[in-house]
Order: structure tokens, then C-alpha cells, then sequence
């Protein structure tokens, strides 16, 4: 029986020509999605809430969780993933500061997948 540490180095060395391509033509800027659907659960009627930050073209921040609290509309929902998500954009922006990358202007987050 492997070990875990063992289980990882062998998915590295089957992985290692797989990655995620950083385009250099697209802006360093973050690019945000957000989307939720509306009571999609059947258990407990919790919305499920999905988003994706990019840099670079690259996504950097991927996540799908079910919301905490029962949304009473689809309005709601919507609103209560795009807020999570902005909270992750806040703080990728703060930590690209630290970082000597400040982002400058208006963060763009586009919600319910409509993009142009």
C-alpha cells in the first residue's frame, strides 16, 4: 500500500506535461465569474454557488460550494455568490499589492455567466 506523500509524487511524475497556461498577450488585471442557481438542493433547498478569478487568462481562484443560508429568490442567490466573490477579488487585489503588483482601476466581475 502507497503512502500518501507516495500517491502524490506518483500523480506529479504521470502529470508533469499537464499544466495552466499563463497567456502574456491577455492583461494581468483579475477577471471574475460568478453564478449561482436557486434552491438546486432537493435535500435542504440551499443554492449552490460557483465562481472563477483569472489573471493573465489563467484561472487562479476556482471554487463551488453550496450557500449557508436558504436564498428566498434567485435574485438573492445571485447576489450572495457575487458577494463571496468579490470578497475573493478584494483580497487577491490586496495580496498583489503586498506582492509589488498593484491592480489599478475597477476590479471586473461578471455574474451569471453572461459574458461579452
Amino acid at each position: 500500500m502507497c503512502s500518501p506523500a507516495t500517491k502524490v509524487v506518483k500523480y506529479l511524475l504521470k502529470t508533469k506535461n499537464i499544466g495552466i497556461l499563463c497567456d502574456r498577450a491577455s492583461s494581468s488585471e483579475l477577471v471574475a465569474y460568478s453564478d449561482a442557481d436557486w434552491a438546486g438542493n432537493r435535500d435542504d433547498r440551499r443554492s449552490a454557488s460557483g465562481m472563477m478569478v483569472r489573471m493573465c487568462g489563467a484561472p487562479v481562484v476556482w471554487r463551488s460550494t453550496f450557500q449557508k443560508t436558504v436564498a428566498l429568490s434567485s435574485t438573492e442567490a445571485h447576489y450572495m455568490a457575487l458577494s463571496e466573490c468579490v470578497k475573493e477579488v478584494v483580497w487577491k487585489r490586496l495580496l498583489l499589492k503586498d506582492l509589488g503588483s498593484e491592480q489599478t482601476g475597477g476590479a471586473v466581475v461578471y455574474e451569471d455567466t453572461k459574458v461579452p
